[in-house]
């Protein structure tokens, strides 16, 4: 099990600098069972908070870290777990503006309206949840809590982290720790910087050998300081203070970055198709059942989804999206005449299913719709079928539903932001018969579930 080219991948997820984006678009390569969601990050939380920061937190917790490079093949994470890596594993991280960088981190704290039902804060971190919630002034929460690890030059310690332990990358000044955060940068193979997210993210793609994106997904999107001047000029002081050493490492992260970017040629999908696809799909299986029939549950090639819905489920689905087109990998016999497919659960506004067009390996292909006859717990709406005829040992579909919407009204309980095309579960393709020579084309067959 892979991440691309690369056995093992870590993210050194510095807070509020965009890698939640990131996480969600990389775990796509690895299947729902293998990735480090929500259940395995929160209880290795809660194992941390129950031991004493003291010298012999990392002894305590070592044997943790260690067990979660085994059963992952990516891991974002919070925690400086790049000491604990195994040889050969690809690392990298991001870092953003210091100011905006902090500003977010409020931001983010004051829309947790059930922060008491987070038992992963520690005791340090809840009475600042607390405060952000109740809306206390920028100025004044800053002041109060000038001394948090998560505010005051937070970037700075976290990468001194990489090689220090937390009591004395937490108990030294920052400006002290500035030369050591610096050269932790060197320790990973990519370092970006959320303000160019989408060029580091085609460096990150190129390195890895996977299937760049259009666009940077966005995701846990917080309040940005634009929108609050008056707020974030009342605190300039304070945000100085607090950014200093964190602006010294952002230049050095930045330069690091430009020396990479500047380093080979843009990565592009033709690339990717070029050098790397059909390793890459050589490693994706799918259940031959009539059909080939590729899970959403399983590593997901391709670009232009949001994160699996319902992870580890038997119902599990992806919502295309925020983009209007989305794309798909699969491997696929060469010069073979196929029926491709998609098992759809639903689309996010009727009018998509009148505007959908398909595209395979680039050209614009027919397509229909078929009932689907699943089983009735697979609750599929429909079956979209496009025949098409293999080049390589891969195909490249792409499906456009002209435009993507979110759902329910803002603030009501039900709403979801994200802008979404359309869900599917399962995707593959039946291998069809050549056309008898001088005859026409065979009627299609009727519709077939690999499922039935």
């Amino acid at each position: 099990m892979t991440i691309g080219l690369k056995r093992r991948v870590f993210h050194y997820h510095l807070k509020k600098c965009g890698g939640t984006s990131i996480n969600f678009w990389l775990d796509f390569y690895q299947s729902d069972d293998r990735r480090m969601g929500y259940e395995a990050t929160r209880e290795l939380k809660l194992a941390m908070n129950a031991v004493p920061r003291a010298t012999d937190f990392e002894r305590l917790m070592a044997p943790r870290f260690h067990q979660a490079f085994f059963g992952s093949s990516f891991i974002g994470s919070h925690m400086p777990l790049l000491k604990y890596a195994p040889p050969g594993t690809f690392a990298f991280t991001v870092l953003r503006e210091p100011r905006r960088r902090i500003f977010s981190q409020v931001a983010d704290w004051r829309r947790l309206a059930d922060y008491e039902s987070h038992r992963f804060f520690g005791h340090e971190t809840k009475p600042m949840v607390a405060d952000a919630v109740a809306g206390m002034a920028l100025r004044d929460f800053l002041a109060r809590y000038r001394k948090s690890f998560a505010l005051d030059n937070y970037m700075t310690r976290a990468l001194a982290r990489v090689t220090l332990s937390e009591e004395e990358a937490v108990g030294a000044e920052a400006a002290s720790l500035v030369d050591v955060a610096l050269q932790n940068l060197r320790c990973f193979d990519l370092v970006g910087v959320t303000e160019d997210l989408t060029p580091f993210l085609r460096l990150l793609a190129r390195d890895l050998g996977i299937a760049p994106l259009a666009a940077a997904p966005r995701l846990n999107v917080s309040a940005s300081a634009e929108n609050a001047a008056p707020e974030v000029e009342a605190a300039a002081d304070l945000l100085d203070e607090l950014t200093e050493a964190d602006i010294r490492v952002y230049r050095g992260a930045r330069a690091l970055f430009e020396e990479q970017l500047a380093a080979g040629p843009e990565y592009s999908t033709e690339m990717f198709e070029t050098e790397h696809a059909s390793v890459v799909l050589a490693d994706v299986l799918g259940r031959n059942r009539g059909d080939v029939v590729f899970s959403v549950r399983s590593p997901l090639v391709g670009a232009g989804f949001h994160g699996r819905d319902g992870p580890g489920l038997d119902n599990c689905n992806v919502w295309s999206g925020p983009q209007p087109r989305f794309t798909l990998y699969m491997p696929t016999p060469p010069d073979a005449r196929l029926e491709l497919k998609l098992w759809i659960r639903a689309f996010a506004d009727e009018s998509q299913r009148e505007r959908l067009r398909v595209w395979t390996d680039g050209r614009e292909t027919p397509h229909r719709f078929a009932p689907d006859a699943s089983a009735p717990e697979e609750n599929f709406r429909e079956v979209l079928i496009v025949e098409t005829r293999s080049t390589r040992d891969f195909i490249r579909l792409e499906i456009d539903v002209g435009e993507t919407f979110t759902y329910g009204r803002p603030g009501g309980a039900a709403f979801d932001s994200r802008r979404r095309g359309v869900a599917f579960g399962f995707y593959g393709w039946r291998a069809i018969p050549e056309p008898a020579p001088d005859a026409p084309d065979e009627e299609a067959e009727p519709a077939y579930s690999a499922f039935s």
